[in-house]
């Protein structure tokens, strides 16, 4: 790509998107448009209901373009073909979410109201979209009328271009320098191991890696367990019977609550020498290159992403869901494998840098979109 592909008239995009939250602004969902304005000269905006206060707009994402929609009929898919409606011949670009019947139901409006348009629709898929009831004329249906299809793991590319008649593109989702790009030095870290994300949902397994730290902590001296995020208030019931049972314990797992301001987050990464996730099932989880970023050695549930992320297990360790004592002998053998930490420390940040910053990935994407303009 050159330069001349930035500097060229203004590309209109929108990201159609109507439950957006202030939290889905720093994922994809917000950071897609952000950095395709701010860096390849996109006019670019989201559309949204307005779901409560937006803090990142004066922070974090300050520049990022919100067109809130009206809640006339109070459904996603109507307002958000109402916006379709009044606005599909202002937009050079509709970006959407998910493989699913609105989706498709709104690229057709679009497409009919300007036959010029381009679809962008990234997948945001885990492994279940692989039994998607599908059939021949939904595919003849996505080669009309998408100019850019991606999904965000490797495993789900090779599938999908293998079995789907569709051209799909690999574009992971990745980490944002919301504060200082200084590379991380493993001598500024601590002997912690972290995971972050919404805390008791059934989905993220957190009780997972509670109990396979209280088998690994009689080993583990001077470790200690962060768990970052809001709780869901079922599992505090939980939490207090872990102590209850193992006093000890209260010494070596922290939580911390939420925490939203994403240089606050990343100073948690920073300390930690281990990210794990123990998930049953995700996508591309953001968590996942906003740790390699910190330099944090990555454990994780066996996802296709962990995969991605750890280049192999060449910056981790994967283990299979729901096993406990698997995981609980990888974090002993990890957290004592102190010459292995200190390097992937240094090259894990490396790694993130070339394949999960996201503007390098809205690069690809700006290509994709503007290649045979």
């Amino acid at each position: 790509m050159t330069e001349d592909k930035i500097s060229q008239k203004k590309i209109r995009f929108a990201t159609l998107f109507p439950g957006s939250e202030n939290v889905h602004l720093a994922k994809d969902v917000g950071m897609i448009p952000y950095i395709l304005g701010k860096y390849y000269n996109y006019e670019s905006k989201l559309v949204c209901y307005k779901n409560g206060d937006y803090p990142y707009l004066n922070a974090e994402l300050k520049g990022l373009n919100i067109d809130f929609i009206k809640r006339d009929i109070n459904s996603d898919f109507d307002d958000g073909t109402i916006y379709l409606i009044k606005n599909s011949r202002n937009i050079d670009v509709l970006h959407l979410f998910h493989l699913s019947e609105s989706s498709l139901k709104w690229m057709y409006f679009y497409k009919k109201l300007n036959p010029n348009g381009r679809v962008y629709l990234k997948l945001d898929a885990n492994t279940n979209i692989i039994n998607s009831p599908l059939n021949e004329g939904v595919f003849e249906f996505l080669k009309r009328h998408c100019s850019l299809i991606s999904v965000e793991t490797k495993y789900l590319y090779q599938y999908l271009n293998k079995n789907w008649p569709v051209n799909i593109e690999y574009i992971p989702n990745g980490f944002y320098n919301f504060c200082d790009q200084e590379p991380i030095l493993y001598n500024d870290k601590e002997n912690i191991i972290c995971t972050s994300g919404n805390i008791g949902f059934p989905v993220k397994a957190n009780e997972i890696l509670l109990k396979a730290f209280e088998l690994a902590s009689p080993y583990l001296t001077g470790w200690k367990l962060k768990m970052i995020g809001p709780i869901k208030e079922e599992f505090k019931q939980y939490i207090i019977r872990l102590f209850l049972n193992n006093p000890r314990l209260q010494d070596q797992i922290i939580f911390t609550g939420q925490i939203t301001n994403k240089c606050e987050l990343f100073k948690e990464y920073k300390k930690a020498k281990i990210f794990c996730l123990t998930s049953k099932i995700e996508g591309f989880p953001l968590v996942f290159p906003e740790a390699a970023r910190n330099g944090c050695f990555i454990v994780s549930s066996n996802l296709p992403a962990a995969w991605d992320i750890t280049d192999n297990k060449k910056y981790g360790d994967i283990f299979e869901i729901e096993d406990i004592k698997q995981l609980a002998l990888l974090l002993i053998n990890n957290c004592k494998a102190e010459e292995r930490l200190k390097s992937v420390c240094k090259d894990i940040q490396t790694f993130a840098y070339e394949n999960f910053y996201w503007v390098n990935i809205c690069k690809k994407i700006n290509y994709s979109l503007t290649e045979d303009r």
